[in-house]
């Protein structure tokens, strides 16, 4: 039978969400509050209404970065899922406001449609390990945009490093991808800043020590989507 539901929440504790994110986000806090409607198939179930986050928090597991969240009204209709300049803190108080939706396209996949805004924000955080091709600090400002299905999206980034940033590349990948870029006919990385190319980590592992440079990068990866619709509630 079809799903009529509705469902109500008062200071529900955000982490009820953790085992369904432990994969992406950990120590996720916060509370929500509002009403949301849930009719339609179970395979396909149609969302309305709206919820409240206050005092959010989550640990974003790849970048190995904490977050908070400003209290803000995400919106669920027909057409997908809505919010509106959400603020995100890092641990240095510096922010990155998101605007944007998860829409639905005429066969009712969703599809991100999301735009931010960095002001000197903590990107990456992460220690250095044999099988990461990368690892250190980013610190940002700038703005981005990304579109499309999560296995076909499209990133246009605008970011400019800021002081602090530090990228470090272990030996056996930066040879393979300053390769790959090569053939590609794109900039080379940054040259390490030690002249041996290499510098011994406390992680006893081989890697080169990035100096990225404070300029704008741009990333494409499939032809430029429309701009951003504005986000109605």
């Amino acid at each position: 039978s079809p799903l009529d539901l509705h469902l109500s929440f008062n200071n529900t504790n955000l982490s009820i969400l953790q085992p369904f994110v432990k994969n992406i986000l950990s120590d996720v806090t916060g509370v929500i509050n509002g009403d949301l409607t849930v009719r339609g198939k179970i395979i396909d179930p149609i969302v309305t209404g709206g919820i409240t986050m206050s005092n959010g928090g989550c640990k974003v597991n790849y970048l190995n970065t904490r977050y908070t969240v400003n209290s803000n009204q995400i919106v669920f209709t027909e057409k997908g899922i809505f919010f509106k300049n959400i603020t995100l803190i890092d641990e240095h108080k510096k922010t990155a406001v998101i605007t944007g939706a998860l829409r639905y396209n005429e066969k009712r996949r969703l599809m991100l449609d999301i735009e931010g805004v960095l002001s000197n924000f903590k990107l990456l955080n992460t220690k250095g390990d044999e099988s990461e091709s990368f690892y250190g600090t980013a610190i940002g400002t700038g703005k981005f945009y990304v579109s499309g299905f999560l296995d076909n999206l499209y990133i246009k980034s605008e970011i400019t490093t800021n002081k602090g940033t530090k990228i470090y590349i272990p030996v056996k990948f930066y040879h393979a991808l300053n390769r790959s870029i090569s053939e590609d006919a794109s900039p080379k990385l940054p040259e390490p800043v030690s002249h041996s190319d290499v510098r011994r980590q406390n992680t006893h592992q081989d890697a080169a020590i990035l100096n990225v440079p404070r300029t704008t990068l741009q990333q494409r990866h499939r032809p430029p989507a429309p701009a951003l619709p504005q986000v109605g509630f």
